[in-house]
């Protein structure tokens, strides 16, 4: 199976983009998280438009996708602060439940950091639960750091698991 990785720049403005590919790009990013929804509590469908507020909160927000046959398998959303310090946060990384255990996520984790790196970010956090096992697994084979967890946030034995890369 090839996988191809592609970068897009999702910016707060979109009349930057054509408006095909503004179209393609939402309706593709959209498509994909309904194949995921219900892994979320609660369900991201009843959260109201959170992967576009995500993506629009700030301009520097970027998406990294793994493609296979025109289709969005694998996703990760991030974007940058340059206030004092240089920092980053991960929003999402997912990857489609038939694709999962072929290296897919750890290969988005590592571009995103490449390419955070090349913006020359000095700080990347993300926000994860202890119960996502396969992701804080990636997360610490890519060298983030657990600073912080909220016990008990979802309920007994679900916590909150703040990590950090520097």
């Amino acid at each position: 199976m090839f996988i191809n990785f592609l970068l897009y720049k999702i910016v707060m403005k979109y009349r930057l983009l054509s408006e095909r590919e503004k179209q393609s790009s939402w309706k593709k990013i959209s498509h994909f998280f309904t194949i995921i929804d219900n892994e979320f509590v609660p369900p991201l469908s009843s959260r109201g438009d959170t992967v576009k507020s995500a993506i629009k909160k700030n301009d520097t927000a970027e998406v990294i996708v793994a493609e296979t046959n025109g289709k969005f398998v694998g996703i990760v959303i991030f974007w940058s602060y340059y206030y004092k310090v240089r920092s980053s946060y991960f929003h999402w990384l997912i990857v489609e439940p038939k694709f999962r255990s072929k290296g897919i996520g750890k290969e988005l984790t590592k571009k995103a950091i490449s390419r955070l790196h090349k913006k020359r970010i000095k700080t990347i956090k993300l926000v994860t639960y202890n119960t996502k096992k396969v992701a804080l697994k990636i997360y610490k084979s890519a060298g983030f750091k657990i600073y912080y967890t909220r016990k008990n946030i979802k309920g007994p034995g679900i916590d909150k698991v703040y990590l950090v890369l520097k």
